[in-house]
Formats: structure tokens, sequence, C-alpha cells
């Protein structure tokens, strides 16, 4: 599969910027290089037998680094990007945020792959999830619960704050033979722990056609009976009545955007059991009390928050 490398140049100060661009458009997997906080770091810890002088030397400024699909969906997405941070550069008036030029270019599945694994190794999230990408061994310690994930797509990685948010509330949560629906689902990380986690099914939806081979495939890695799981491309917006959807889930998931999370908290309601959970993330913090007050007003209660870096979860119940 082709992707698309698009390299973002511009300031310490503009990266704050260009990310909150970036998560508003469900964007959350990025690679920011930095060459002076590595001068930083490097003349603080001067315990190196050898180091680059050059590397003390280098004043450039950070670029941020994102890869999408070259498909219908990732160009409509490079664009609004583009769009977006062009309009941002119109109103910065003192040049505080750098060029904010972009560059693209296309690589394969095997460029990217080997780009991951240059720095995605196995790690701990919440008390007992191990991510794990598959080429990574791991020995499994008792309690622990290990995902199996393929980083060679940019639908989610389990790095993000607002993925790790979901994952501390799932390892909270009682799953045994429930009903699970995944809205706007990327990888399926969540869907597939979720049945890792004792569900009775889960459904994955995402409007991207490369996310449902994906979700097949860590499904298929993490052995998970397909008679459990489904993952199809579905906009609910548009599509209610079609699919594979159930009648009422016990669990509906959405990691997505606060906007889009608002915009959706009607139809879930709908579509959760009396009783059923809705878990949100995907919103940054100055939107939160947004995000609650939609929960309320469609007849959510015990409205639960965690917070990570700024970014912000909900589990609320359907009364």
């Amino acid at each position: 599969m082709e992707w698309i490398k698009i390299t973002i140049e511009t300031s310490r100060h503009g990266l704050e910027y260009i990310t909150d661009i970036l998560a508003k458009h469900g964007v959350y997997e990025y690679e920011i290089k930095d060459p002076l906080e590595m001068a930083e770091f490097l003349s603080v810890n001067r315990g190196w037998d050898y180091i680059d002088e050059t590397l003390l030397d280098d004043k450039s400024l950070p670029v941020l680094i994102i890869y999408l699909p070259a498909n219908e969906h990732g160009n409509k997405l490079l664009e609004n990007i583009c769009s977006n941070i062009s309009a941002l550069k119109e109103t910065d008036a003192k040049n505080e945020l750098g060029s904010l030029h972009f560059t693209e270019m296309n690589v394969d599945d095997n460029t990217w792959l080997e780009k991951w694994k240059e720095f995605y190794k196995p790690f701990k999230v919440g008390k007992q999830t191990i991510i794990r990408p598959y080429w990574e061994k791991y020995k499994q310690k008792d309690g622990e619960l290990v995902f199996s994930i393929d980083p060679g797509n940019v639908f989610g990685t389990g790095q993000h704050q607002s993925t790790q948010i979901c994952i501390t509330f799932l390892e909270d949560m009682e799953l045994c033979g429930k009903n699970v629906l995944d809205i706007g689902s990327g990888s399926g990380i969540l869907g597939i722990l979720s049945l890792m986690r004792g569900a009775a099914s889960a459904h994955c939806m995402d409007i991207d056609p490369a996310a449902e081979l994906a979700a097949y495939e860590n499904a298929r890695l993490n052995n998970i009976d397909f008679t459990r799981f489904i993952a199809e491309v579905c906009d609910i917006f548009k599509e209610r009545d079609g699919g594979y959807l159930l009648e009422k889930y016990d669990l509906i998931i959405a990691n997505i955007v606060a906007d889009t999370i608002i915009d959706l908290t009607p139809i879930v309601s709908e579509l959760l059991n009396s009783g059923g959970i809705f878990m949100s993330s995907g919103i940054i913090d100055t939107r939160l009390d947004e995000v609650c007050a939609s929960l309320t007003k469609e007849f959510f209660t015990d409205i639960t928050v965690k917070t990570l870096d700024g970014w912000c979860g909900c589990v609320a119940v359907r009364a």
C-alpha cells in the first residue's frame, strides 16, 4: 500500500498549533524531529565516549512528520490539513510559528514499517496492558494482557494519550458478555481489546477502507474468533440503518474529536441499552465541558472523566 509522507517545518511554539490541527482531523500519530532539543540533551548529558559535534551545532528548526494513506480519504484529509495550516500562517504576523512549509512524498509499506521499527517497542498502558509490535518478542508476565499490533498503518498504535485513556477505562470495566461498538475504530485496537477482556462481540466501523483491513489484520494477530468480530467501512451519520448494526449495544466507544463526539451523542443514546456505557475520548481539555453538556442533554448520567497530558476521556451511563 502507498502512503503520503508529509513533512511540516515549524518552530517549537508552532508544534502546539499544528498538533491541535491534526487532532481536529483525527490524526494523532506523528513524528517530531527537534535538533535543538537533541543539542540541549547532549550538552547536559556529556558522559558519552563520543559526541558528533555537528549535533551540538545544529540550530535548524523542528519538523513534524505524518503519514496518510494514498487514497481518496487520505488526499481529502491532506487537503483539509494543508488548508488549515495555510490559514494559520496568515495569522502569524510575527513569524513565531516557523515557515509552516510542507512537503509531500509517496512511500510504500516497507518504507513506513522500517521507519516504525526504529523506535516502536513494546510498552505498558495502564495497570496490565502491553502493546507489542508483532515483530518484537515479549515475555508475558502474570496478570498482563498482551496486544499484538501491526503498525504498518497510521490508524492507531496505542501511543496517543486519548487511546491510553480508553485502555485504562477498559481495564476497569466488566465486559463479559457485552456487545461493543467502536465508532471511528482505526486499527481496531479498542474493539479487539474489549474481546480479549471478555466481550461477547465487537463491531468496528471507520470511514476509511484501509482501516477495515488493518482491524482484521490486528484481530488475526491476536487470535480473535471472527464469528465475534466485524470490521466495516461505514459512516454512521449516513448509514445508521445499514451495515451490521445491532439493535442495541452495551458499550459504545468513540475515540475521535470533541465536535464529532457531540454530534454522535444523540445517535449513541439511541443505540445503547438502558444502563449501557458510552466511552468517548480524543477531547482536548478546553472542550471537555461542551462534551459533558451534550452527554447530560441526552440523558447520560454518572459521567467519569480521566485526563492525560491535556487530553480527556469520559465514560457515561445511559439512563
